[in-house]
């Protein structure tokens, strides 16, 4: 085993502005406080203020000088020792069998310096990372990392790295930002910092004489907010999945992503418990998806727990794509629908709330505007249904189905934690049920569910997964 190590000296630094940057707003307003209610002819801060400020920082940086120097690591192929705390001391060893995942995490300014994170993740803890050393060397860090990964050959033994099984350019990243669906949270981002900063300067006042003026003025203010919404979300995933490559060697993936904030992850693939296709609305026509892995044992702040393994790839490319990578999961070549009689129910649906707005509308009629949204609402019911469908093989269940984005879940039958059938009194006169289905993944199981499927359908889905083997872990539940 190599003799104990502590952290770079940078992790003083790094540990005073994450200490300090949960103070940051109320240290904002203190400042602004200070400068709207001061006497010019007054010092800005009194005595007191340069004490407790003084203690403060000085007490900060101490503790994180004893936390870099109390905190020291040392492995070999076998396990990874940690020791660490100032005031409780906690020493944790972790065999490399116990090991699921290693991913480096640097930022910008670390990676400047030649700096990095490490994380080592193992099943059993979800809401941190077992092992996180916050500041150390490329080299050190891609030495342990090789060590606890190559069954405990030397770095200079190690097998090189496997030629990149994908490899995303700049082009494909901005055609992926570009038709990506994170412009709805951009956009109500823009929103509210748009009222905020109205709301401070109190600058904008407009008299609306008619009410298709306000209609008028609201559908300017959606483009504008939708468009400045979509140029950041082009920045953002751009910026989320530069340089994006994956590996696979064995049984682990290694994937690298990001520009300002770089990750590598190394995953073992007995923790990929489902594979997800990604369709949005713009996406879908142009042929384009994203698949995701569902991981089992991932913490929830983690990417790890829905991992991308490509972020945009076209539909002909998939079936290549999935027998490369998890041949054992198979795209169904066809799958039994919603039936049509079901449609009315998604219309249902989609257009209640807007029917019980209507005494509203003579109350207040520029609530009218309202009604715009009512259309988009009626076509994505439409498309819902359309998408809504399950398939059966041997050793798989596929569900697909719809919220904004269409999704396709492939699942292998004994990665199923459950499986629940549902049905309202509504659904059984029409001889519709609903079917779901519960996936191992963090912080909590991933649910997926198709509605309003002909009941023979979901009937033969029951007495698939009821009459299998005791041996199976599988859990059925139904319920109406």
């Amino acid at each position: 085993m190599s003799n104990p190590k502590r952290q770079h000296p940078m992790m003083i630094l790094t540990g005073v502005i994450a200490q300090l940057k949960g103070l940051i707003w109320p240290i904002v307003l203190v400042l602004l406080a200070r400068t709207l209610g001061s006497n010019p002819d007054e010092p800005f801060f009194d005595r007191f203020t340069l004490i407790i400020t003084g203690v403060t920082l000085g007490g900060t940086l101490l503790f994180s000088v004893l936390r870099w120097l109390f905190f020291t690591y040392r492995y070999d192929h076998d396990i990874i020792e940690i020791k660490s705390g100032v005031f409780i001391k906690k020493e944790r060893k972790i065999k490399r069998e116990r090991i699921q995942a290693i991913s480096l995490d640097t930022h910008v300014i670390l990676k400047y310096l030649g700096l990095t994170s490490l994380n080592v993740e193992t099943a059993g803890n979800l809401n941190e990372a077992e092992v996180k050393i916050n500041v150390l060397t490329l080299l050190e860090a891609t030495q342990l990392k090789q060590t606890l990964q190559h069954n405990g050959q030397p770095t200079e033994d190690a097998p090189s790295a496997p030629p990149n099984m994908v490899e995303v350019d700049t082009n494909t990243l901005f055609l992926a930002g570009l038709t990506s669906g994170g412009v709805g949270v951009m956009s109500l981002g823009v929103l509210f910092f748009g009222f905020q900063i109205f709301g401070i300067i109190n600058a904008v006042t407009v008299d609306f004489k008619t009410t298709w003026q306000l209609v008028l003025a609201a559908m300017i203010a959606l483009f504008l907010v939708l468009l400045l919404g979509w140029i950041l979300s082009i920045i953002k995933y751009v910026l989320q999945y530069a340089a994006f490559t994956l590996q696979r060697e064995n049984q682990e993936l290694t994937i690298t992503r990001g520009l300002i904030r770089k990750k590598e992850v190394v995953l073992s693939l007995d923790r990929v418990q489902a594979i997800q296709l990604i369709q949005g609305l713009i996406r879908q026509p142009l042929g384009y998806l994203t698949i995701e892995a569902k991981v089992a044992g991932a913490r929830s702040d983690d990417a790890v727990s829905a991992t991308v393994l490509h972020p945009l790839i076209h539909e002909r490319e998939v079936p290549a794509f999935m027998a490369s990578l998890f041949p054992q999961y198979v795209l169904p070549q066809t799958m039994t629908s919603s039936p049509k009689r079901a449609r009315v129910r998604y219309l249902f649906r989609a257009s209640w709330f807007y029917v019980l707005l209507t005494p509203m509308y003579f109350f207040v009629p520029q609530a009218l505007f309202i009604l715009l949204l009512w259309l988009p609402s009626v076509a994505l019911a439409v498309l819902k249904h359309r998408a809504a469908a399950v398939s059966l093989s041997e050793d798989q269940l596929t569900l697909r189905y719809r919220n904004v984005a269409k999704s396709t879940l492939l699942v292998p039958r004994h990665h199923i934690q459950a499986l629940t059938f549902q049905a309202n009194p509504l659904q059984r006169w029409r001889k519709l049920k609903d079917v779901g289905l519960y996936v191992l993944s963090a912080p909590t199981p991933t649910y997926a569910s198709v509605r309003d499927l002909e009941l023979s359908v979901t009937d033969g889905l029951y007495e698939a997964f009821a009459h299998r083997k005791e041996a199976d872990p599988l859990k059925t539940e139904a319920s109406t």
